[in-house]
């Protein structure tokens, strides 16, 4: 999906106009944490499968750095999951913007997770599978793909400054000032 400036704008110019009339509320801790506790689960329970089938000693050391990984995974989708829900369901439902990063999100997390599991999976199937490797390659896939995700982001950083600016001055999407009160 390509966005312009001037979707972004009128996007800002949305949520400017529901965030004066509607009130944002704390979600609920369990509603921010089941994305990231489920993910937990499933990168632990991943790695425990394949670390208890082999009889090298780093079995036990990459269920302790897929805890470790996990317990990180946690807290940042504990972040942006309680950053989306306080936002008023009017917001999260037609903001371009919101439903952009959604998708760019989900995108990105099911790389990650595509890869892990291409690569854990081809990897056991050799005869030199250590399981530290396994969790050591979800770092760093993590890692690379977080840093691809920011500079992909970055290019739509300035257009929503300039907007949230320009919302904020009492500017029109079509960049003509309201008159003031």
């Amino acid at each position: 999906m390509n966005m312009t400036n001037k979707m972004i704008k009128d996007d800002v110019a949305m949520i400017s106009s529901v965030f004066l009339n509607h009130e944002c509320e704390v979600p609920p801790f369990w509603k921010c944490m089941r994305l990231g506790l489920s993910i937990f689960v499933g990168v632990v329970s991943w790695q425990t499968l394949f670390a208890l089938t082999t009889e090298h000693f780093s079995g036990g050391i990459s269920i302790f750095f897929a805890v470790a990984i996990g317990f990180i995974i946690i807290l940042s989708c504990f972040g942006m999951s309680a950053k989306y829900y306080s936002l008023p369901e009017e917001i999260r439902g037609k903001s371009i913007v919101i439903r952009f990063m959604k998708t760019k999100i989900k995108h990105y997390a099911l790389f990650v997770v595509s890869m892990y599991v291409i690569f854990t999976l081809g990897f056991r199937m050799t005869e030199f599978f250590f399981p530290v490797a396994c969790i050591g390659f979800l770092f760093v896939t993590s890692i690379i793909t977080f840093m691809i995700f920011l500079a992909d982001m970055g290019r739509y950083d300035l257009s929503l400054f300039n907007a949230a600016i320009s919302a904020w001055r009492g500017e029109e999407p079509d960049g003509t000032l309201k008159k003031t009160e």
